[in-house]
C-alpha cells in the first residue's frame, strides 16, 4: 500500500511549530541567563568592584543600559512563554535596585532629638565653569549655615559676591564658607601626589564648635582612559589601572588618617563633605569611609547621582550616573535629609544635608564641651589588596 499523502499546508504547519517551539526555548534559555548574568554583575560591582580591574571599569560605567535586554525580553516572554516573564522582572528589580544603588530611605532614626541643626551644601565647580552663577544660585536657595566648594578659587568675583558676609577658609582649590566664625585648623598634601586633598576647619557656633572637612580626593577616569583593545590584550591597561587604583586607596587613607588626628586631638564631632570620586558600593570607598554615616544612604530618596553632567558623545547630555560627592558625619551625628541638586553650572550636581549636632554642655570653669565622645581608634586605614 502507497503511503498516505499529506496535504502541503500540513508540512507548513510542522515548520511553523517547529520555529515557534525553536523561539520558545531561546526566550526562556535568554531570560533565565541574563538573570543569572545580572546577579553575577551584582555581587562583582557590590564585593569585587575595584580589587578586580574588570569590576573596576564596571563599577564605573552606566548601569542604565542594562535594562534594555529585560524589557525586550518581556514582550517577546508574553508572546512565547509566559513563565519567562518573572525571570526579566527579577533581572530589571535587580538592575533599578542594587545595581543603579537605588536609596528608598527616611530620616535616620537615629538623629538625636536635641542638637545643633546646620544644612551643608558641597559641590565641585569645576574651576566655576561652565556657569558659576547656576551653581551659587541653587546653593543661595537653599539656605545654608556651611558650603565647601572643590576645584575652586577663593578670589572669583562671583564667590567673593555671594559669600562676602560669610567667614572662610582655604588651601589650594578647596574653599568652606560659613555663617559662624571658622578657624583654619590644617591641609592635607601627600607627598607622593603634591596636591591638596582635604580642608580641616573648626567652625565655632554660639552652642559650641565643630570640625568640617572638605576633601578631593583623585579620579578614576585617567586610569580608565587606557582602555582599548591592545592595551587590554598586552596587559597594561590592567596594569596602569591596578597602580592608579593604588595610589587613590593611599590617598583615600591618607585623608582618613588626617580626619581622625584632628578630630581626636580636638575632641570635636564633625563633618566630612566633598567629591570622592567614588560611590559609596566601591570597596575602596568602603575600606576607608565605610564606618561613618553617608548622608544620602541614611537618609536620601533616589539614585542621587551627581556626576558626570557635561556633555557627552555616547550619552545623553546633563545626565549623571554615579554618586561620587558625599556628606559624611561621624557616629555622634545624626542626618535630618539629604538631597541632590539640580543646577547643571558645573559637571558636578552640589549634595545638601541637614545634619544634627550634639549639643553642648558647661564644664565649671565656663569652657564649652561636647557631651559625645568620639571613638578612641581609628577605623579602616585601608590596607588594600588587588588582583590584577
Amino acid at each position: 500500500m502507497m503511503p498516505t499523502a499529506f496535504p502541503h499546508h500540513a508540512y507548513d504547519l510542522s515548520a511553523g511549530y517547529r520555529q515557534y517551539v525553536r523561539t520558545l526555548r531561546l526566550v526562556r534559555a535568554s531570560s533565565a541567563a541574563y538573570c543569572v548574568l545580572m546577579l553575577m554583575l551584582w555581587a562583582l560591582i557590590g564585593l569585587a568592584s575595584e580589587s578586580w580591574w574588570v569590576s573596576h571599569v564596571l563599577t564605573y560605567l552606566p548601569r542604565v543600559p542594562y535594562l534594555i535586554v529585560p524589557i525586550a525580553l518581556i514582550g517577546f516572554a508574553w508572546r512565547f512563554h509566559r513563565k519567562s516573564m518573572w525571570f526579566n522582572l527579577v533581572s530589571i528589580g535587580i538592575v533599578i535596585g542594587p545595581i543603579m544603588d537605588l536609596r528608598l530611605t527616611l530620616a535616620s532614626l537615629q538623629t538625636p532629638a536635641k542638637g545643633l541643626n546646620v544644612k551643608v551644601v558641597s559641590c565641585n565647580v569645576q574651576n566655576h565653569q561652565p556657569v558659576f552663577s547656576k551653581v551659587l544660585t541653587e546653593i543661595s536657595s537653599l539656605n545654608p549655615e556651611i558650603v565647601a566648594l572643590q576645584e575652586s578659587t577663593p578670589h572669583h568675583e562671583l564667590l567673593r559676591k555671594y559669600f562676602q558676609k560669610w567667614n572662610s577658609a582655604s588651601h589650594g582649590r578647596l574653599w568652606v564658607g560659613s555663617k559662624h566664625p571658622v578657624r583654619l585648623i590644617g591641609h592635607c598634601t601627600p607627598d607622593f601626589s603634591h596636591r591638596t586633598c582635604a580642608l580641616a576647619v573648626e567652625v565655632q557656633a554660639p552652642s559650641g564648635s565643630y570640625l568640617v572637612f572638605n576633601v578631593h580626593l583623585m579620579t578614576a577616569r585617567h586610569a580608565l582612559t587606557e582602555l582599548s583593545i591592545p592595551n587590554l590584550l598586552n596587559g597594561h591597561a590592567a596594569e596602569v589601572i591596578g597602580n592608579h587604583t593604588h595610589n587613590r586607596g593611599t590617598e583615600s587613607g591618607n585623608v582618613r588618617a588626617f580626619v581622625f588626628h584632628h578630630a581626636q586631638r580636638l575632641e570635636l564631632p564633625y563633618i566630612i563633605v566633598g567629591d570622592f570620586n567614588t560611590p559609596s558600593s566601591s570597596s575602596l570607598y568602603r575600606d576607608t569611609w565605610g564606618d561613618l554615616t553617608n548622608a544620602f544612604d541614611v537618609a536620601g530618596m533616589g539614585y542621587g547621582y551627581t556626576s558626570p553632567c557635561a556633555n557627552h558623545r555616547f550619552w545623553l547630555n546633563n545626565t549623571p550616573w554615579l554618586r561620587i560627592d558625599h556628606i559624611l558625619v561621624s557616629p555622634e551625628c545624626g542626618v535630618r535629609s539629604c538631597r541632590i541638586g539640580e543646577s547643571d553650572g558645573s559637571d558636578h550636581r552640589l549634595i545638601s544635608a541637614r545634619v544634627t549636632i550634639p549639643v553642648t554642655e558647661r564644664r565649671p570653669n565656663g569652657e564649652l564641651t561636647q557631651k559625645a565622645r568620639l571613638p578612641g581608634k581609628l577605623v579602616g586605614t585601608p590596607k588594600p589588596r588587588f588582583r590584577y
